[in-house]
Formats: C-alpha cells, structure tokens, sequence
C-alpha cells in the first residue's frame, strides 16, 4: 500500500538497546490541505536517537491526486519527533505546523507551496521539555 500511494516513510525510534520510554510511542501524523488545492496533504513526523543523538525528518506528502502522494518538503526536526498539531498561527489562511519534541518543540510556518520555515525561537514554541501532543 505504501509503495503504490507513494507514502514512503520510515519512523526511526532510534532503539539502541536501551530501552528508552519515547521510543515505545509513535511519531505523529497529521493531515491538511497545505497548498490550497481541495486535496488533503500529509505529514509524517519522525523520531530520532536518544538520548542526545541526531534528530529525524519530517516529510510532507503532497496529494497528487487518485490516492497517490509525493514527498513535497522535507523539515529537519530539532529533537525526537513525538506529535504534530496544525492550524494557521499567522491568520494567513494556510496550515501551520506545531511538532511536539522529546526537547524543543518547533512551529513551522507555512508560507505557500510547501514552504515551511521554522519560526519556533521567535514565537516562544521551543520548549525544551518533553511534549508528545498538541491541539
């Protein structure tokens, strides 16, 4: 299914043996229409290595139509993926993104066409504690 809907992804836990608590829970899914089109997008977020080791990607998949997705950005995470919220933060019209974070969290404005820029610092987003969901 995967491969024919074109939404390859791979959610890294980062398990190492240690057997840390986040890795037993799910990166997040969220779905919206990002650019407008009438047609649901996707974004997958991923996790990473703990305790302190690289963070995941997030990708997000734009419909492309007929159950078919393509990966459309791709938004570097700045700890362990746990969760993502959307809403239009800006009051622009277009769907913002909130990723909760083992660490900082991170708010990504989205400024059209698959265009996210992290805007987490500026708006106070990036709380260094561990947040698994948002709404």
């Amino acid at each position: 299914m995967t491969e024919a809907s074109g939404l390859e992804f791979v959610h890294r836990t980062g398990f190492d043996g240690h057997h840390w608590f986040p890795e037993i829970v799910a990166g997040g899914a969220g779905i919206a229409d990002f650019d407008g089109d009438g047609r649901n997008d996707v974004v997958l977020i991923d996790g990473g290595r703990l305790p302190e080791g690289p963070p995941g990607e997030h990708v997000v998949f734009r419909n492309v139509g007929e159950g078919r997705f393509e990966p459309a950005a791709r938004l570097p995470g700045a700890a362990y993926g746990q969760g993502v919220a959307i809403g239009d933060v800006d009051g622009d019209g277009d769907p913002d993104l909130y990723v909760t974070n083992v660490g900082p969290n991170q708010l990504f404005r989205n400024d059209g066409d698959f265009r996210f820029v992290d805007r987490s610092n500026e708006a106070g987003a990036a709380d260094r504690g561990w947040s698994t969901s948002a709404a």
